[in-house]
């Protein structure tokens, strides 16, 4: 079983789609040729570990999530992913907060400068939720990342990333640009729940 193992952030008690992203990352990083997750999708919470299946399809009752693992030549492997009856045991402090004071908002952009405490995914994730929140202060549900459509592997460093939203669907779906250093990485896409 390829089990992501991973921890709750913060005071959640589901997991959290940046722990996902960046379980993947190891789990294709350990075990594949180098590439990068093109794309991820997510469909519902996981509160239990999550497992990694690759070339065996399953049925769309059991799969969470799935994605593709891109390789450097271009070609890549699809997966998916399913949550398992293994309970999650621990948690790590996440302070969030810190990125409500340090990002930039302007109509539907979000910026923030390089924060070395969170990865580039985190980043992301949390920038894109503050702006949600911000663009959409009177809705009473919870804004979440739901898929990502990278164009190339994340970058660890940088100085500069933008976040902005271009479509809007109903005010429950979203479709955002990243933008790093001024290089376009492609979108992330958050729900209403």
């Amino acid at each position: 079983m390829n089990l992501l193992e991973l921890q709750f952030k913060g005071t959640r008690r589901y997991l959290h789609g940046s722990d996902i992203f960046s379980g993947l990352i190891n789990f294709f990083g350990s075990q594949y040729d180098p590439g990068f997750i093109s794309r991820l999708a997510l469909r519902r919470f996981a509160e239990n570990q999550i497992e990694v299946i690759v070339d065996t399809p399953i049925s769309s009752a059991e799969r969470i999530g799935s994605g593709f693992w891109q390789f450097t030549n271009g070609t890549g492997i699809s997966f998916s992913l399913r949550e398992t009856a293994i309970k999650v045991v621990s948690s790590y402090d996440y302070p969030e907060e810190l990125f409500k004071e340090a990002v930039t908002i302007r109509d539907t952009t979000v910026s923030i400068t390089r924060f070395k405490l969170f990865s580039t995914i985190e980043t992301i994730i949390a920038i894109t939720k503050i702006l949600h929140i911000q663009l959409n202060n009177s809705c009473n549900k919870k804004w979440v990342f739901v898929q990502s459509n990278f164009l190339c592997a994340l970058p660890v460093d940088w100085k500069l990333m933008t976040v902005q939203r271009y479509l809007v669907v109903d005010n429950i779906f979203s479709r955002n640009s990243v933008m790093i250093d001024g290089k376009n990485f492609g979108e992330i896409r958050f729900m209403a729940v």
